[in-house]
């Protein structure tokens, strides 16, 4: 695998990668299978951010555009131990940024020299650019696994069930996310770097 923009820093592959390792399935995926799912969901991002996004159109145009509104919460949000960046509440058009995490993030990228190249990055609008994916998913897109092969999966002895891979739609949303803001990585860098 090639090395990062950065020694020490993994790849936006391996970045794919580390996202693609939180969802139930991949235990169970070939090692050709979460190449399959990392590369086609960032080919994805990448394709959604080419149909539905204009040339230098800054997010907060896409926002107005999109009907899509943006709240930043004080209060953080915490999920099974783990603070919360963001969230999309598809029945409100809203995507919510926490206050708290937007400062966590803003601190690791001063006190990592690794992390330079994000020290002129706007934080909230990262986080908000990856709920936003999300957001043209509810409106427009449809869901981003349902691109994607289901596999099936053993529930008891005879039966069994179809599951998709759900890590795919954050795959794609990050990728989104590089494309729109012209990132130096995939955002998935930064819950890289807070949960090593």
């Amino acid at each position: 695998m090639m090395h990062g923009l950065v020694e020490g820093l993994p790849t936006d592959l391996e970045l794919a990668l580390f996202e693609l390792s939180k969802d139930p399935l991949f235990p169970e995926l070939s090692d050709e299978q979460k190449e399959f799912y990392t590369t086609e969901a960032c080919l994805l991002g990448d394709q959604i951010y080419n149909q539905y996004v204009g040339p230098y159109e800054p997010i907060d145009q896409l926002l107005d555009k999109w009907e899509c509104h943006v709240e930043i919460a004080r209060h953080p949000n915490v999920q099974d131990g783990i603070l919360r960046n963001s969230d999309y509440f598809p029945e409100k058009n809203l995507i919510r940024v926490y206050q708290e995490a937007i400062e966590e993030i803003e601190y690791l990228v001063r006190m990592d020299s690794r992390l330079d190249l994000w020290r002129f990055v706007a934080i909230p609008d990262v986080l908000i650019a990856r709920e936003f994916f999300h957001h043209l998913e509810a409106v427009v897109v449809g869901n981003v696994e349902e691109h994607f092969p289901s596999m099936e999966k053993s529930v008891l002895y005879f039966f069994s069930k179809k599951h998709r891979v759900q890590q795919v739609r954050v795959i794609a949303a990050n990728q989104f996310a590089k494309s729109l803001l012209r990132l130096p990585n995939l955002p998935s860098i930064l819950d890289w770097y807070r949960r090593r």
